[in-house]
């Protein structure tokens, strides 16, 4: 849709409301006018832990750190704890946990509290095109066949 003029795409963009835009790089405000409507790709909004303060308290003597500064500090030096304990459900909880025991962490030093389990689905089967064909639709098809074997809900999410 973008080469047909009906669809602008503002990345690195802030919208601030009332078709004002602010660039994330420049800090330049700019507005726009709508002509049928506004998409706002943040419904789900995602966060970056990095990028926000946590909305609960942290304990006298514990430590804090967002994923992407771990490895900073295990290089140098200043990683003194005996245990470590990853907060969320997501794929970010999930890399920093396998990055942990990657990097020499003891499994029985790491917990890990998340809100709920995450719904993975592989790649693999749910890739568009005619090349992956029996992949996807083969995997529909297993998704399908456990859906009528199930004579439960909880039969269900065993097979």
């Amino acid at each position: 849709l973008l080469p047909t003029g009906r669809v602008h795409y503002f990345p690195m963009t802030e919208y601030e409301g009332g078709g004002r835009l602010k660039s994330l790089l420049s800090g330049e405000t700019v507005t726009v006018k709508v002509h049928r409507k506004t998409v706002d790709a943040t419904y789900y909004g995602t966060t970056v832990p990095s990028k926000h303060t946590p909305s609960f308290s942290i304990a006298d003597g514990q430590t804090l750190v967002p994923p992407n500064a771990l490895s900073e500090l295990l290089q140098d030096g200043t990683n003194n704890w005996d245990r470590y304990c990853v907060l969320g459900g997501g794929k970010t909880a999930m890399d920093v946990g396998v990055w942990l025991l990657e990097a020499g962490a003891n499994a029985d030093d790491v917990s890990w509290v998340k809100p709920r389990d995450a719904w993975l689905l592989n790649r693999k089967h749910v890739q568009p095109g005619s090349e992956f064909f029996h992949d996807t639709i083969g995997m529909q098809v297993k998704q399908l066949e456990a859906l009528a074997g199930a004579s439960s809900v909880e039969e269900l999410f065993l097979r």
